[in-house]
């Protein structure tokens, strides 16, 4: 698997295509703006209006794999596994929930490409050893469809964690998010002390993806759905105050009460955690 540096497919400034790349993959050497605010709205909604944030974070290094496939047509058949695994959990809902996931691509001269993945999986999994153990076992077996697994002591092929303390999921966001600039970082409200360990080397093709429950067509669905005073897809900032305009899963506030909110959020001084700004924890989690 050849990897591309920078210099070697830059053009003017900008990245161009490589001869006889398809035309879907377009060269990229950071995370858009675009992309960073749809990442952090996607986190806010299936937090505050799902109440199924993602809980684990997977990280796979296609160095680490063998075969011959190119990391987006492993991606799409890990994804298809997982989604099917996901619509076959047990519960009152069996099938009807849609998968909650996001990625985001990165690639780096020792590691080579990799992949983090967070998902939302049962709740039951995600919180003990015993599930992390049968999620890791799981997501061996998907990834290792398209390629054995070749582990070399302190380096993993396949990682899974959970993520579903408020610090936990804040820092990882903001983890997952250092391959964008500086300044787009700033721009949106996102710490920055990982940006020094973005790469900044050439992915081909997506970069960065949410899955359809949580992008910005489910977004504007539900919010349009909920009425003219709901924040709706704004989340992206984390000093707007979800709460603001909004209760949680988008009942909207009268105008007294959402004017109330608004003067006071000029005056907390408590730090935001979580996904979402101050968001703590969705009001109510889907044991699903």
């Amino acid at each position: 698997m050849q990897t591309e540096t920078a210099s070697t497919i830059r053009t003017r400034g900008r990245p161009r295509r490589l001869p006889g790349q398809p035309v879907h993959r377009r060269p990229s050497e950071h995370i858009g703006k675009t992309a960073v605010k749809n990442v952090i709205s996607a986190l806010h909604f299936a937090s505050d209006e799902l109440g199924r944030p993602p809980n684990i974070h997977v990280t796979v290094h296609w160095a680490r794999i063998g075969g011959d496939l190119d990391p987006p047509a492993r991606i799409s058949g890990l994804l298809n596994r997982m989604g099917v695994w996901l619509s076959r959990q047990p519960g009152p809902r069996a099938g009807k929930l849609p998968a909650i996931w996001l990625y985001v691509r990165e690639t780096a001269s020792a590691k080579g490409e990799h992949l983090h993945l967070l998902v939302h999986v049962p709740h039951k999994m995600a919180a003990t050893k015993n599930g992390i153990a049968e999620l890791t076992t799981l997501f061996e077996g998907w990834v290792s469809r398209d390629g054995p697994l070749q582990d070399i002591p302190g380096s993993k092929a396949v990682k899974v964690t959970e993520a579903v303390k408020p610090f936990r999921q804040r820092d990882l966001r903001n983890y997952l998010l250092k391959g964008a600039p500086a300044e787009t970082l700033e721009q949106c409200g996102i710490a920055t002390r990982h940006r020094d360990k973005g790469s900044g080397h050439v992915i081909l093709g997506n970069r960065v993806k949410v899955s359809r429950a949580i992008d910005a067509g489910a977004r504007t669905a539900h919010y349009a759905s909920l009425g003219p005073r709901v924040l709706g897809d704004e989340h992206w900032r984390d000093d707007i105050d979800p709460a603001r305009t909004h209760k949680p899963h988008g009942k909207p506030l009268g105008a007294a009460e959402a004017s109330m909110a608004h003067h006071s959020t000029k005056t907390t001084q408590n730090p935001p955690t979580g996904f979402s700004g101050a968001f703590t924890g969705p009001s109510k989690v889907d044991p699903h």
